[in-house]
């Protein structure tokens, strides 16, 4: 019987490429790797959703009060009005917004959550230090 290999196919160009799962029990070693051959990890359920959600939600919220969501989509659909461009670090909306999420505590329930601390510290070598602001 013939011997076949798997041959990886390159993806059709402007096709979504599906990010690869890393599990976050993995070895630390592992999850390091990952992160540095493909820039990043993708890890689903990491965290609580509740603390997605809530982080969403006041995020949401913050973006309607803004003017950045369209009023006609269905509630929880986030869609932004025509024309919307945000992150500029030099857009006062977009510092507006950080401001008043940044601070929140469902930001920093999020920061804080033990599970990406871990993931963090995979990655980096060593615990996630807090940015000094510069």
């Amino acid at each position: 019987m013939p011997r076949t290999t798997s041959v990886r196919k390159p993806p059709v160009q402007g096709s979504p490429v599906p990010l690869r799962v890393t599990d976050p029990a993995a070895d630390l070693r592992t999850i390091r790797r990952r992160a540095d051959r493909g820039g990043y990890v993708f890890c689903p359920g990491l965290v609580p959703r509740r603390r997605i959600d809530a982080l969403r939600g006041y995020a949401l919220a913050v973006a309607a009060e803004l003017g950045w969501l369209d009023p006609d989509a269905p509630p929880g659909a986030a869609r932004a009005v025509a024309g919307a461009c945000l992150g500029a670090y030099d857009d006062p909306r977009w510092l507006a917004f950080l401001r008043r999420v940044m601070v929140h505590p469902s930001f920093a329930a999020l920061r804080s959550s033990p599970e990406l601390a871990a993931v963090l510290t995979a990655i980096l070598g060593g615990p996630p230090e807090p940015d000094a602001g510069e």
